[in-house]
C-alpha cells in the first residue's frame, strides 16, 4: 500500500511541475501578445506620420525625384537684369 502511495505522491509532484511549466508558458504568451499589440499600434503610428510627410512634400520634389529637370533652351534666356 505504501508503495502505491509513493507513486501517486511522485504522479503529482510530476504534474504540479508541469503546471508550473504550463503557467510559465502561458505567461511568456500573455506577454508576447501585449508587445504584438504594441508593435502593431507603432508601426500604424509611423505609416500615418510616413503618409503625413508625403503628402506635406511638394510636388516639384516628388517629380525630381522621379524625372530629371527639364532643360533650358534659348528661348528661355532671362531678361537682363533678371535674379537667377
Amino acid at each position: 500500500m505504501s508503495l502505491a502511495i509513493e507513486e501517486v505522491k511522485e504522479i503529482v509532484e510530476h504534474l504540479t511541475e508541469a503546471l508550473d511549466e504550463m503557467e510559465h508558458v502561458m505567461r511568456t504568451l500573455e506577454d508576447a501578445e501585449v508587445q504584438k499589440f504594441a508593435d502593431e499600434r507603432e508601426i500604424e503610428q509611423l505609416r500615418r506620420q510616413l503618409r503625413q510627410i508625403h503628402r506635406r512634400e511638394p510636388p516639384a520634389r516628388q517629380q525630381s525625384q522621379s524625372a530629371p529637370p527639364p532643360s533650358r533652351s534659348d528661348d528661355d534666356e532671362e531678361p537682363e537684369g533678371a535674379p537667377s
